[in-house]
């Protein structure tokens, strides 16, 4: 019985390993080909350097009149204490429409007026930013086994930004 298993394994692996390699050949094969596009004569892959414009179309914000404290985040459920503000809430950009975007911002740990701002965006259908992103990845805290308390994250964001 054990050489039975032993030697479906071994199939398993030598048939993953073809499937690897015919796979990887053919993604090596796609970059070679844009590789050489790129760098022939006539190549209509454009080589040129990104420049930003200034010419921005600015969509009207409303206006966000003393939402700052109102936003402000004491501690989340289950947070240990920190020393830096965070706010939560939304920010109306179509009245008419009903749009708005949800926010958490987190101040920097130190020197929160000189450090740079970060806008950090991610997500998509099934990911949620701040379910994966804040509390798994990047974010201040990250969530201990028992999903109910926070622990500090060492590799926070706002350790280098005001995110």
């Amino acid at each position: 019985m054990e050489n039975k298993i032993s030697f479906i394994l071994l199939i398993t692996l030598f048939l993953s390993y073809f499937a690897a390699q015919s796979f990887g050949k053919s993604q090596n094969e796609a970059l070679s080909r844009l590789y050489k596009a790129k760098i022939s004569k006539n190549s209509t892959v454009d080589r040129s350097h990104f420049n930003a414009s200034d010419n921005y179309i600015v969509e009207k914000v409303e206006p966000q009149n003393e939402t700052k404290e109102k936003d402000r985040i004491e501690k989340l459920p289950g947070q240990p204490s920190v020393r830096f503000k965070q706010y939560g809430g939304y920010i109306t950009v179509d009245q008419k429409a009903g749009r708005a975007f949800y926010y958490y911002f987190a101040e920097a740990h130190h020197s929160k007026e000189s450090l740079p701002l970060l806008l950090w965006l991610n997500g998509g259908p099934g990911c949620s930013s701040l379910a994966y992103g804040a509390m798994q990845e990047l974010g201040p805290f990250r969530v201990k086994s028992d999903g109910k308390t926070l622990f500090k994250n060492k590799f926070a964001w706002n350790y280098g930004s005001s995110p």
